[in-house]
């Protein structure tokens, strides 16, 4: 306990350190941590830089000549990630001490910074075989080696299994072992002396098995501790690293966890399920195409809603299945704020007059139908605009279905440029102070338009042109 405490020294001394600056910050936009302690191994995480070099050596001899734990330097190693030889040189000569590389073994388990190798493994399947010869099988009952199955070799892969997603053919080495043992007593055992598959063997005894763990579901089940801890710990130290967790576990836990929204300052806003039970990657697969990944990964729900910068989150191509998504998501989201009496926007922002729902702000209020008046107007009234009554995607349909063929793509991109742009103005009316004005959003409309047209949307050309002419 002494020692614990003493250490826990080292450790504020580090914090101290790079909390004041001292030390140049890691890559990344997350808070690494500076330090990890267990019993007497310690690495520490810095940049090599001369003056981070200087100030560390510094502190492990100033905290060996104060509790007498000096540091042997030359019995350390520096392992390098993605430093240049001129790096590696200059921490060895600072600090004295050896260079390491990857792989490398830390409290047991083998770091790597790729895909853990057959050489990596094969340590553990050795272990396992190490263990069979010294328990003289042949005095044993078949209940012992079951016993010894259990405790001893099941449990042997448990702690790289915690880190590790292990491949399938380390766990079919291991099977492989703990059949022989059990049938044989031997290392391997032949399908004439398993009395019963494998596969129940792994049963759970209430259901006819002997409860011999699952090597392959076990790595799941503790690989999902990880994601629960993202959720129910945040304060842990590697909060906010990528963790690495089989596709099977992800779907197992989005399945069996139900997320309880409160702040929203740890719940996902892409990617878990809190609206309606549901996750509005399933909800809007092809609005999820638009949006950034980094984004998809980090953006909670305190942060979507928080001025609605979950809409600037999108940076991909609208189409007609993009905008029908967004605006369903929209919808879904200003009636949860409404029902959970959460701040949202009750009255339309252009009128001040009706309620804020989509078809209102698209269609149905004064703004909108100006807006739409004005762009038609110019298009020689080829449809006729949408009244107070029309709602959007009837009148869409019905006005598309109208028209010659040819026509029907520009015309759909129009109305996807023209609702868009809607929405945009009705947000800058709310978080700007904006006025409403019709000839803004047409406006708007042209000079998106020629952009699009730009990008390649070339059926919409045309009528970008009639507009703005």
């Amino acid at each position: 306990m002494l020692f614990i405490l003493i250490m826990d020294v080292l450790n504020s001394l580090i914090h101290v350190a790079s909390s004041s600056n001292l030390l140049l910050p890691l890559a990344g936009q997350c808070s690494w941590p500076r330090i990890s302690l267990y019993a007497d191994d310690v690495v520490i995480f810095l940049k090599p830089e001369l003056m981070d070099l200087s100030i560390v050596r510094d502190l492990l001899q100033c905290f060996g000549a104060v509790t007498g734990l000096k540091t042997n330097l030359m019995k350390s190693s520096a392992i390098p990630i993605q430093c240049s030889e001129e790096d590696v040189a200059r921490t060895s000569e600072i600090l004295s001490c050896s260079v390491g590389s990857f792989p490398c073994t830390y409290l047991g388990v083998p770091l790597t910074i790729h895909k853990p190798s057959k050489a990596v493994l094969m340590p553990l399947i050795d272990k396992v075989s190490s263990k069979l010869p010294g328990w003289k099988a042949p005095l044993l009952s078949k209940a012992g080696h079951l016993v010894l199955v259990k405790s001893v070799l099941s449990a042997t892969p448990i702690h790289l299994m915690i880190a590790l997603d292990l491949p399938k053919w380390v766990i079919k080495a291991v099977d492989k072992r703990q059949r022989g043992f059990l049938w044989k007593g031997q290392e391997q055992a032949n399908g004439g002396n398993c009395l019963v598959s494998w596969a129940k063997v792994q049963w759970p005894y209430v259901y006819g098995g002997l409860g011999v763990h699952d090597l392959e579901r076990l790595g799941w089940a503790l690989r999902m501790r990880w994601l629960w801890f993202m959720k129910a710990d945040t304060l842990r130290p590697w909060a906010g690293l990528p963790v690495q967790v089989p596709r099977q576990a992800k779907a197992f836990f989005e399945i069996a966890v139900e997320i309880a929204v409160d702040s929203g300052e740890n719940t996902k806003f892409w990617t878990d399920r809190w609206l309606n039970g549901k996750r509005v990657a399933d909800l809007a697969p092809n609005l999820l195409q638009a949006i950034p990944k980094r984004v998809v990964k980090r953006r909670t729900v305190s942060q979507a809603l928080s001025n609605r910068c979950w809409v600037s989150d999108i940076k991909g191509a609208l189409t007609v299945q993009v905008l029908t998504e967004y605006l369903h998501i929209w919808e879904l989201l200003e009636d949860r704020l409404a029902k959970r009496g959460l701040p949202h926007q009750a009255a339309c922002p252009f009128c001040d007059q009706a309620s804020e729902t989509i078809n209102h702000v698209l269609s149905s209020c004064v703004v909108a139908r100006e807006a739409w008046t004005l762009v038609l107007h110019r298009l020689n009234n080829v449809v006729r605009p949408p009244d107070s009554d029309s709602r959007l995607n009837s009148w869409w349909c019905r006005a598309a279905s109208s028209l010659p063929k040819v026509l029907r793509k520009g015309f759909n991109s129009l109305v996807i440029l023209v609702t868009w742009e809607l929405w945009k103005h009705q947000n800058a009316c709310i978080f700007e102070n904006v006025r409403p004005d019709a000839r803004q959003v047409v406006q708007a409309v042209i000079e998106e338009g020629h952009v699009w047209c730009l990008a390649g949307a070339r059926a919409l050309q045309d009528l970008v042109l009639r507009v703005g002419s």
